[in-house]
């Protein structure tokens, strides 16, 4: 049998129900997401490792359209979606990027988005065998690498 939550078809509580999902939403995932973005971005350039980091990432990057420093919410995305878009916040709003590198990494980010939780979350919860894990990992960041390109041709023509 299954379990349902009894509605009262009370609007007030719909909207006190779902004020408290955001929160929690908000506070347990979105928050600490964005913190450790901000940690990380602090870590890389207290340390120097962004700088080695563009120097490292810059070809590849360049072919995207993207600066090498991109990389770093690049990878970011596969751990925290949240943490990656922070990141790219922050390097947007301290000049380090362009808009339009912005505008190209966006579809990378959302497609690899959260790749590690994920696939503990849904191939984890579905029995899904470890050999296909490669799979679900190529494929997105396979797609996530022709939306930046495609995005790229749009940020090019306009």
């Amino acid at each position: 049998m299954v379990n349902k939550k009894e509605t009262s078809g009370n609007v007030l509580d719909a909207f006190n129900d779902g004020v408290k999902s955001g929160w929690n939403i908000a506070v347990n995932a979105m928050i600490p997401g964005i913190l450790l973005a901000f940690t990380v971005l602090q870590f890389m350039t207290i340390t120097g490792l962004i700088d080695k980091m563009e120097v490292i990432f810059r070809p590849f990057m360049g072919l995207l359209g993207l600066s090498g420093i991109m990389a770093a919410p690049l990878i970011l995305t596969y751990v925290s979606l949240t943490g990656a878009l922070g990141l790219v916040s922050s390097l947007a709003l301290s000049g380090q990027i362009t808009g339009s590198e912005v505008a190209i990494a966006l579809p990378g980010i959302l497609l690899f988005g959260s790749l590690l939780q994920y696939s503990g979350r849904v191939l984890g919860a579905a029995d899904v065998p470890n050999k296909y894990y490669g799979w679900f990992f190529g494929s997105s960041t396979l797609a996530g690498i022709i939306g930046m390109l495609l995005m790229r041709l749009v940020v090019w023509w306009f």
